[in-house]
């Protein structure tokens, strides 16, 4: 899914990361196309109700998760005091 993979500065940037935030902003975008279907029948109300509940979460979830993580894999090094070589993957 990631082009130019073999470039440093794609290596760097995490791209497995940046995969799940690309596909939580697929679903949260999935979440408001559900927002935008008119309904009339009550049973289709109550089911689309808890699928929007359902893509809404699970996209922020994954977006603002991993964006959280990456945050806080720069905040570990750069807070070690005693910086190591480890493999960035």
């Amino acid at each position: 899914m990631t082009i130019n993979n073999f470039h440093r500065l794609i290596r760097l940037s995490s791209p497995k990361l940046n995969n799940i935030i690309v596909l939580g902003v697929v679903v949260l975008y999935t979440a408001a196309v559900l927002f935008a279907i008119p309904t009339q029948s009550e049973s289709v109300v109550s089911r689309l109700c808890v699928a929007r509940l359902w893509f809404l979460s699970i996209g922020v979830s994954l977006a603002f998760g991993t964006i959280i993580m990456k945050m806080f894999r720069v905040y570990l090094i750069f807070s070690n005091p005693t910086p190591k070589r480890k493999k960035v993957s």
